[in-house]
């Protein structure tokens, strides 16, 4: 996943909403950096993302973590490049506000059926090209098909 316009509004947002509280972000950068990461691993949505990210400010009001840090905080201060949905508070956030089973995603216990489900899950249809380069024969048929993929892989998420 690249930086697109989805991203940059949702850092925007983000940010916007940590400053308005007073809270530290770190820097906006990585902030986009560890977004980006996020949304490729999870396929979590940018307005479950924003959603998740108020409800948390609003919950813990005293103590809070740095925007940065909530996407994924590195385990070790020293280097640490490996991310890991483990590390992120932002991901066990999000999981227990939609009661979803994340040890599939962590884990990979799915297997290759999961795994299968997760990597088309997070295609995106492109629009305006041939007919022929489309699985089902059009743009329109292709991203209904796609919605089917989500829902069944949203439906393992919640098992």
């Amino acid at each position: 996943m690249d930086y697109n316009d989805k991203i940059g509004a949702l850092v925007d947002a983000l940010i916007e909403n940590y400053q308005t509280r007073n809270k530290h972000t770190g820097t906006k950068l990585e902030v986009q950096d560890r977004l980006i990461w996020f949304i490729a691993q999870t396929g979590f949505s940018t307005k479950v993302i924003l959603s998740a990210v108020e409800e948390y400010l609003t919950l813990n009001s005293e103590y809070t973590k740095s925007l940065e840090n909530l996407i994924w905080t590195p385990s070790s201060k020293a280097f640490s490049v490996h991310k890991n949905l483990k590390d992120s508070k932002l991901f066990d956030f999000i999981c227990n506000k939609y009661k979803l089973n994340d040890t599939f995603i962590i884990e990979n216990k799915g297997g290759k059926y999961v795994q299968w489900l997760h990597d088309v899950a997070m295609l995106e249809v492109p629009k305006k090209l041939p007919d022929e380069v489309y699985f089902t024969g059009s743009a329109q048929t292709d991203l209904e098909h796609s919605d089917k993929i989500k829902k069944l892989y949203l439906k393992n998420l919640k098992n």
